[in-house]
């Protein structure tokens, strides 16, 4: 038993040492990492302008001149089933857009 103790013993030492090197290694190379994230940043970017919701139903409408019904529109827009209804309802008031058929819709001329 006295043999299998001192395996044992050893196997531990070297893995305590390992253990060590590996945390030795892994502070530095944190800190390596966070040199080269800062000296890798890109400049800043002009925030891109985001369409509203009418101005992109808008342009979905006009892309097709036979008209758009209103499924295509909520799922080329991800817009929900009610927020489709509502804008569309809101751009027909305004006489931007008319009703084909029932849920198609074109651009009014």
């Amino acid at each position: 038993m006295s043999g299998l103790e001192k395996e044992l013993r050893k196997i531990s030492r070297t893995l305590n040492d390992l253990a060590k090197r590996l945390d030795r290694f892994a502070t530095k190379a944190a800190g390596r990492t966070k040199a080269v994230a800062r000296a890798a940043k890109k400049p800043a970017r002009k925030a891109q302008s985001r369409k509203s919701g009418p101005e992109l139903i808008m342009a979905l409408i006009k892309a097709k001149k036979s008209g758009v019904d209103t499924a295509t529109l909520r799922a080329k827009t991800g817009f929900g089933g009610q927020r489709v209804r509502s804008i569309v309802w809101e751009l027909s008031k305004k006489g931007q857009i008319k009703r084909v058929d029932r849920g198609l819709y074109k651009i009014a001329k």
